[in-house]
């Protein structure tokens, strides 16, 4: 397999177009259009007009081979607007809508279309110029404000950047308000998007104060966006406001059993008889068998936002949401309503959200057939897809079922990723088929869950496609943003059984069928949506104790009705996506040590789902309806979820996001061949797009996927009969393509994935403003040959020597060994060795235990497993530990930055003894990085770490436990956060105080902290009582005059304020908390309330100020052992001393430290100095530490990574003169480290706990130059 990315300015592209004229007629002149095309074919494509990194553009009537259209339009929100010289403004705009120009010291919103793709270079010519450029819209446009000398200059085509400009035009009135909205009578809820300055966010607070505030304001972009109810009359009002963008309506969002589980696996089910498919009868041991036990809680956390979950408490879940154990799984019920604090706080009063999380990961129970929790036929009432999955449940439906989330989106997903959730259930939406702002939100979020941490958080979000269907363009928002995962509500499998009032002849097909109210794409900007399907009827699931209502009807008579009802709808199809993605992310984590991105669940999920063709697209309540036609299809999107598919061994290559594409005409290329070629071979190509624009269609970067089979190239997206066909167009709508190859595909596979057009930022964390990354998955193909043969023979003691054969050239990745226990059992990475060798030695294997191996070719991937071979190890038991991992982390509160970590004991199969290993890093990827590792050899169930510990954080832990005889480590993933902080002073402010109404002179209320120290983080917690608060302004203001706004104006009708603003709750600002942090905290602190409005009125019942103390990082100083260590001190012939010491049985650097004394060491403390740079593994050292005073001991200490030998020699007057060299150090191999300043420490016994100093390369000690050291010294010396 060959991988290549082509260098800019190299595109190879295979677009065609081509004209069929009519039958017995001539074909019509075309006229002259424009075509991208290949840089390299310019000379043969005609008049060249533009350059846009690797494409040209030219001008010709006969479209050439390998080119792209270039079309003249603009796609805005409510229409396609031509764009082209001459163009004006539509006959059928309201003309009272339209602009009659702007004053000449105005700035105004203009629509901008280029000659052709965005680049760099444009971009910063029109900074240049002074545009200021909003967003990006198809086809290669952009809204900008201009004023008039920027516009003079670009209308004047003098400029080259002036001259890439194709039309100019105002961005009317009309274009920025939703039709449906012109002429509107009464009241109107609306989304309203403002340009973020000072006018705009004006326009905003005058729009919340004449109405009811329904969405909290939030940024988007250099846009700000909220939801409002307001007077209809107000928006024409608006039209010509300077800074109004968008306005469109707004809707609410509202809410859209094991034989399920099994479903979604692809088996059948006979509820008669109980007999079912060739899984088997058992669906944990049908996962067990593919690595995913869920006994061993290694699966991953799974948001559901929803109506709550059950009684509001994690600690005591509903059915079935616990572990083998009996512990439960929920990590924590948030409720961002109204309902939070009160006595529906969490609580699930209508079973729905409860519903969804045990189809994500109900465990349900053991018990005898009709028991009440296991059926009359062997299956459990309650399981869900992912069982070993934990739930992070976010409640935004309050106790009436009302929409009511108090919070931004962002902030809403952001806790849960905090917590660790990497998938996000989301089974409620609007009827509204337009990509809102809202998707627009998700669309960033699926990026990044959390951006106030370096690099992308990234969250794979699942909605429903909504129950508003049959009819076309139904899909509700959110489910219309592009990187989430939309799904579609198909029939169960379930014969016999009558389900929530549905007829049975519901579940006597064969799960084919796409339910009537399933919402149905394309979204109304023309993009393909649903994505997939999935089970939707027939679940048996946990029931909410804090339900009210009887709901749905029991299809068992013997299920307990206690704890079970049963679901149905696009709101069980959700959960039914989110527990397989959260399958396939604990299968990648365990095959790869790391979590998939989105994009590549998208594409793995789309390759294996299955095509419901022949079936019925029921347009009607009894399941009548036309037949599905073969994928894509509107109502299947690209079929139903197959777990069983996504989890098969099936070979299938994945490249998650290998390569960010920078320019248009950038590509990434790699050939493959099919594994089987009597089955069909499926290519997805999906990508997280950079959120859209509110004023036009929803795509920003655009990528083509080509792929070249037999001499046949195919366009993704480009079908017929449910195949990919040749010819056609490119898609320029959609962030997935698919090309799909039938069986009996043969030969090299050739994939090329092109930047088309690249106008946005898709991966921010990457410096360029313009670029994008993606995923691939195809199945069915690999990327080399298996390694043909494969021996394994016992060779020692603990050790298996393997060698397998290999024709042709060394794979460039070389070959993975991989490794499982026979009777059962994941395959493991072993090691990976260069493409040269053909033989390796497992030193690792476990005397008397049988073993299955493997091994792959690597070259851009992994080949299939060669043919296995079994060998048996002779010698001792060498299995890894059994640890649960890391419990608890936190902030140790002191002065000085600290972390108390604590475990539970791990226990070895082999009886040996076991010690424990930390890492610690500034996110959560941390995998076992020796880099990373900062102690190791803890033999306690606790660590403190207190040594280079930053202050603030957050920082994240990972502790495996280690067999000490044979240094086999467990393999757990948990990894915990924490702040360091010194603890917490709390000043409770003056209250309760009364809101004077209509008065924005407010009240200020104060509260005294006394302590003196520097603030490393700061929160506020506010009680308000008022009936409308979004007609108040909360700020606070430190002792130093920072000024952060709270609360502005936001929340609608909510009756008050009850949230810690820093932990709950992001200040909506101006300000930010973080603005305080390295401020003083003593002084006066000063809370300030207004009411703006007149009417409603309220008070401050309470608030309080929560400062935590900043601490201070320690340096690495030497942890004093016991006196009778092994080290050893004598002077040699030339009057140094010679220090040797034991090495230390974990370290992987050592530094000597020197201390001197008057006295013994014992109740004495040393000021400790480093008298190397670094002196590596060797273990002796030659030190002259200068000229002591007669009878003075000087004492060392050997430091390494896990502990510390110490020695004394004493020296009378005899040997007090001092060397010409004295307080320098000798030179050394690798890098200098500075000493730490001098510490004073106490002698104890204990063992280093902390990362040593960086050491220079190891190397013998005769290589090197003697380290020179004097004491006593006033400073540390300055190493070379």
């Amino acid at each position: 397999m060959s991988v290549r990315r082509v260098a800019r300015g190299a595109l190879l592209f295979a677009f065609v177009s081509v004209v069929v004229p009519a039958a017995g007629k001539p074909a019509p002149a075309e006229p002259p259009r424009r075509w991208l095309v290949p840089a390299e074919r310019a000379g043969e494509a005609g008049a060249v007009v533009d350059r846009a990194g690797g494409l040209v553009v030219v001008e010709t009537a006969t479209p050439p081979p390998g080119a792209r259209l270039v079309r003249p339009v603009l796609r805005l929100r409510d229409r396609v607007l031509g764009a082209e010289p001459g163009a004006g403004v539509p006959a059928d705009v309201p003309r009272w809508l339209v602009r009659r120009g702007y004053r000449e010291d105005e700035r105004g919103l203009w629509l901008l279309r280029l000659t052709g793709p965005l680049t760099d270079e444009v971009r910063d010519g029109l900074r240049a110029l002074g545009a200021e450029i909003l967003e990006t819209i198809p086809e290669h446009g952009l809204v900008v404000r201009l004023d008039a000398a920027a516009r003079r200059a670009l209308a004047r085509h003098e400029t080259p950047v002036a001259r890439r400009v194709a039309w100019l035009g105002a961005y009317e009135p009309a274009y920025r308000i939703a039709p449906a909205l012109v002429g509107a009578r009464g009241r109107v809820a609306v989304s309203l998007a403002v340009v973020a300055d000072g006018a705009g966010k004006a326009l905003l607070r005058q729009a919340i104060a004449a109405g009811r505030l329904l969405e909290p304001m939030r940024p988007a972009g250099r846009l700000l966006v909220a939801a409002v109810e307001l007077p209809a009359q107000l928006v024409e009002a608006w039209a010509f406001h300077p800074s109004l963008y968008r306005v469109e309506p707004w809707v609410a969002p509202r809410p859209w059993g094991e034989v399920g589980a099994l479903n979604n696996a692809g088996a059948g089910v006979d509820g008669t008889s109980g007999g079912w498919g060739a899984l088997g009868t058992d669906y944990l041991a049908w996962l067990a068998a593919r690595g995913l036990d869920p006994a061993d809680g290694r699966g991953p956390i799974v948001q559901v936002a929803d109506t709550g979950l059950d009684l509001g408490d994690p600690a005591a879940g509903p059915a079935g949401l616990v572990d083998a154990a009996g512990a439960s799984r929920v990590v924590a019920v948030d409720d961002w309503t109204g309902d939070r604090g009160g006595a529906d706080d969490g609580r699930d009063g209508h079973g729905h959200g409860t519903a969804c999380a045990s189809i994500v990961a109900g465990l349900g129970a053991d018990g005898a057939p009709g028991s009440g929790v296991v059926s009359p036929h062997g299956y459990r009432f309650g399981l869900g897809v992912a069982p070993g999955a934990r739930i992070y449940a976010s409640k935004v439906f309050n106790a009436t079922g009302a929409w009511d989330l108090r919070v931004p989106y962002a902030d809403l997903v952001r806790h849960a990723a905090e917590a660790g959730a990497q998938v996000s259930s989301n089974s409620w939406g609007s009827p509204v088929n337009t990509y809102t702002a809202a998707a627009r939100d998700y669309d960033a979020l699926v990026r990044d869950a959390r951006p106030d941490v370096p690099g992308d958080q990234p969250m794979i979000v699942v909605f429903a496609a909504g129950n508003e269907g049959p009819g076309a363009s139904t899909v509700g928002s959110p489910g219309t943003a592009k990187n989430v995962i939309t799904v579609a509500a198909a029939e169960n499998w379930w014969p016999g059984y009558r389900t929530c009032g549905w007829d049975p002849a519901f579940q006597d097909t064969p799960g084919d069928d796409i339910v009537y109210y399933s919402g149905r794409g394309p979204t109304a900007d023309g993009r393909r949506k649903p994505d997939v399907a999935a089970i939707a009827h027939g679940w048996i699931v946990a029931r909410s104790a804090g339900a009210t209502g009887a709901g749905c009807g029991d299809p068992f008579s013997t299920a307990d009705p206690a704890q079970f009802r049963s679901f149905n709808g696009t709101s069980a199809a959700t959960p039914a996506v989110a527990g397989t993605a959260a399958l396939f992310v604990e299968r990648r984590v365990r095959e790869t040590g790391a979590p998939p991105s989105p994009a590549l669940v998208k594409a793995a999920l789309v390759a294996t789902a299955r095509d419901l063709a022949g079936g019925i697209a029921a347009t009607a309540s009894n399941g009548t309806g036309p037949l599905l036609g073969p994928v894509p299809d509107e109502a299947q999107g690209w079929g139903l979820v197959d777990a069983g598919r996504l989890l098969d061994d099936t070979p299938s290559v994945a490249f998650d996001q290998p390569a960010v594409l920078e320019t248009p005409g950038e590509t990434f290329a790699v050939s493959l061949e099919p594994f089987d070629t009597m089955r069909p071979v499926r290519v997805v190509l999906a990508w997280t797009d950079a959120p859209g624009p509110l004023a036009g269609a929803a795509r920003q970067n655009d990528l083509d996927l080509e792929v070249t089979a037999g001499g046949t190239t195919y366009l993704g997206n480009v079908f017929s009969g449910g195949l990919s066909a040749a010819g056609g167009t490119p898609d320029t709508d959609n962030n997935l393509e698919v090309v799909a190859l039938p069986a009996g595909t043969s030969g090299p596979i050739d994939v090329l994935v092109r930047a088309a057009d690249l106008p946005a930022d898709g991966v921010p964390a990457s410096p360029d403003p313009t670029d994008q990354d993606f995923a691939l998955w195809v199945r069915n193909a690999v990327c080399l040959a298996a390694p043909p043969a494969l021996t394994a023979e016992p060779a020692g003691p603990n050790r298996v020597a393997l060698s397998w054969s290999w024709s042709g050239a060394d794979p460039a990745g070389g070959f993975r060994i991989e490794r499982a226990e026979t009777g059962g059992g994941e395959f493991v990475r072993l090691a990976t060795v260069a493409g040269a060798e053909r033989a390796w030695l497992d030193t690792s294997a476990s005397g008397g235990t049988s073993y299955v191996y493997r091994v792959r070719a690597v070259g851009a991937c992994a080949s299939p497993g060669s043919p296995t071979a079994t060998a048996t190890a002779s010698g001792g038991c060498a299995r890894p530990p059994v640890f649960d991992g890391l419990v608890s982390a936190a902030s140790a509160g002191s002065g000085t930055c600290g972390v108390d970590l604590s475990w539970n004991a791990a226990s070895s199969p082999c009886g040996h003894p076991v010690h424990y290993d930390v890492y610690r890093g500034t996110s959560p990827a941390l995998g076992a990085d020796p880099a990373l590792r900062v102690v190791q050899g803890v033999t306690a169930t606790s660590w403190h770490d207190g040594e280079e510990v930053p202050s603030g954080g957050p920082l994240f832990y990972l502790v495996r436990a280690v067999d000490t005889l044979t240094g086999v480590a467990d393999d757990n993933a948990v990894v915990l956060e924490v702040r360091p902080g010194a603890g917490t002073v709390v000043a409770v402010g003056q209250a309760p105080l009364a809101i004077p109404d209509g008065n924005t002179a407010g009240v200020e209320s104060t509260a005294q902290v006394w302590d003196t120290f520097t603030i490393g983080r700061a929160s506020v917690r506010v009680e308000i009582d008022h009936t409308w608060i979004a007609d108040l302004t909360v700020r606070v203001t430190s002792p130093s005059g920072t000024a952060v706004t709270l609360h502005n104006r936001a929340g609608g009708d909510a009756d008050g304020i009850h949230l810690t603003y820093g932990t709950e709750r992001t200040p909506d600002g101006p300000g930010s908390l973080d603005d305080l942090v390295g401020e003083s905290s003593f002084g006066t602190w000063r809370l300030f309330v207004s009411d703006a409005a007149a009417q409603d009125t309220g008070t401050l019942t309470s608030w309080r100020v929560e400062l935590e103390r900043a601490c201070t990082p320690a340096p690495t100083t030497p942890h004093e052992a016991s006196p009778t260590g092994g080290l050893r001190v004598a002077k040699d012939a030339s009057g140094l001393l010679d220090v040797h010491w034991d090495i230390a049985p974990f370290a992987a650097d050592h530094a000597l430290y020197v201390g001197e004394t008057g006295a013994s060491l014992a109740g004495v403390g040393l000021a400790w100095q480093r008298a190397t740079c670094s002196i590596g593994n060797d273990g002796q050292a030659l030190v002259d530490v200068g000229g002591a005073g007669a009878g003075r001991l000087v004492y060392f200490v050997a430091v390494g990574r896990r502990g510390a030998d110490e020695g004394s020699y004493g020296r009378d007057s005899a040997g007090a003169e001092r060397p010409a060299a004295a307080g320098l150090c000798g030179p050394l191999a690798g890098p200098a480290t500075p000493p730490p300043a001098p510490a004073r420490l106490t002698p104890r016994l204990a063992s280093l706990a902390a990362r040593p100093a960086a050491s220079a390369s190891a190397g013998s000690r005769s290589a090197r130059e003697p380290s020179l050291f004097a004491l006593p010294a006033a400073e540390p010396d300055a190493c070379p």
